[in-house]
């Protein structure tokens, strides 16, 4: 048995909370562009001043790209499954029995009923698939988030503490973390 209940909204700009939904994503492509700008603007001012290396070893860098490549990679999903749930379409009843009353053969279906109620299906299933996929990278963003937070703190004595002592711990974290991988995978396959 391969069973799973997921839930699926497929009315999303729908009221003023659908509007509110579609300002809010406006905003916040909107600041990803002028984030991206900005990354590239402080990547230009290193390659001039020849100090392209400097900015390529740079972990924080890093950090922002991959935030802001994942942060495209959501915006992508969220507008492919806005455009299914779009094109969603659902009927008030799908006829699948060719003769619901029949004496013999009480199961023959109507093939075009059938297979419009397999789309149906099928459609669902990716929707949800597509909405699973997107919930993933919205989460991996806010970890994103926090790590830029971080690095936006640094800047100050005090508030920079978490980051230095981030930075001082990462060799034993990252052995920890490698070692705590390995265990769960090992629970998990069993």
């Amino acid at each position: 048995w391969d069973y799973s209940i997921n839930t699926l909204s497929v009315d999303l700009y729908v009221g003023s909370r659908g509007h509110a939904l579609f300002a809010l994503q406006i905003i916040v492509l909107v600041f990803l562009a002028i984030n991206i700008c900005f990354e590239f603007y402080k990547m230009f001012q290193y390659l001039r001043r020849m100090a392209i290396v400097e900015y390529v070893g740079s972990v924080y860098n890093w950090i922002d790209w991959l935030h802001l490549a994942i942060l495209i990679i959501t915006a992508v999903f969220w507008i492919d499954y806005a455009n299914n749930c779009a094109k969603f379409k659902i009927s008030e009843q799908y006829s699948i029995l060719a003769n619901p009353s029949a004496q013999a053969r009480m199961l023959a279906t109507d093939a075009a009923q059938e297979h419009a109620f397999l789309q149906l299906v099928h459609g669902m299933k990716e929707n949800s698939e597509a909405m699973a996929t997107y919930s993933t990278f919205a989460g991996v963003t806010v970890v994103f988030f926090i790590f830029r937070l971080l690095k936006g703190l640094n800047f100050q004595e005090r508030l920079g503490l978490v980051t230095r002592t981030l930075e001082a711990a990462f060799s034993d974290l990252a052995h920890f973390a490698l070692l705590f991988g390995v265990v769960q995978f090992g629970y998990a396959c069993v």
